[in-house]
This record gives C-alpha cells, structure tokens and sequence, in this order.
C-alpha cells in the first residue's frame, strides 16, 4: 500500500486494491470507477471542489485489475462513518453518485 507522506498538504495516492482490510472504524466515500488514470484524477478534483468535508480526506486512485481490465476507483480515505455517510448525500444532492464504505 502506497501511502501518501505526513504533512499538512493531503497528497493523491494510489493504490493496489487489497483483498482485506481489519479497520472497520475506517470509511471511504467512492464517487466512480474508470479505465483512466487521468479520468480518476479529474474525478477526484471535481469532487473535492463540492464538498468542503473531503479536503481532510486522501484523495485516493485505487488501481483494481478485474478479467484481464484495469479500473481506477475513485475514492476519499480515512473518514469516519458519520463523516463519510454526510458527505456521500452531500454529493448526491449535488448531482454526483457515491458511496460511502468501509476500508
């Protein structure tokens, strides 16, 4: 897992997607998939404009391979539940789908 440097600036990183993970006290909001990493990057930029709550969160491509395709998920990390739930319907209300899950 890469891992973006400690600092005040949130910095995107991106990641192997992993079969597991033991930290349920975790959340992500998802806001879309794509074939392209630089589709992923525009995604993430877009969304963080509209909602103010995601500028704490990393900013995170995750690279899944799936029969022979690559994707790049576009995700925030390291939200709590509340945080992640408010800022997924946030988005919604805004016109832009996601969810929110648990890392």
């Amino acid at each position: 897992v890469a891992k973006a440097p400690p600092g005040p600036a949130k910095k995107e990183e991106t990641r192997v997607a992993r079969a597991s993970d033991d930290d349920d006290d975790t959340w992500s909001v998802q806001v879309g998939a794509t074939d392209d990493a630089a589709k992923a990057r525009r995604l993430l930029a877009r969304a963080k404009s509209r909602h103010h709550a995601l500028a704490s969160a990393r900013a995170v491509t995750e690279k899944v391979r799936r029969d022979g395709d690559t994707l790049y998920r576009v995700r925030f990390a390291g939200l709590d539940s509340e945080s992640a739930q408010k800022a997924c319907r946030d988005l919604k209300h805004g016109g832009l789908d996601c969810f929110a899950t648990r890392e």
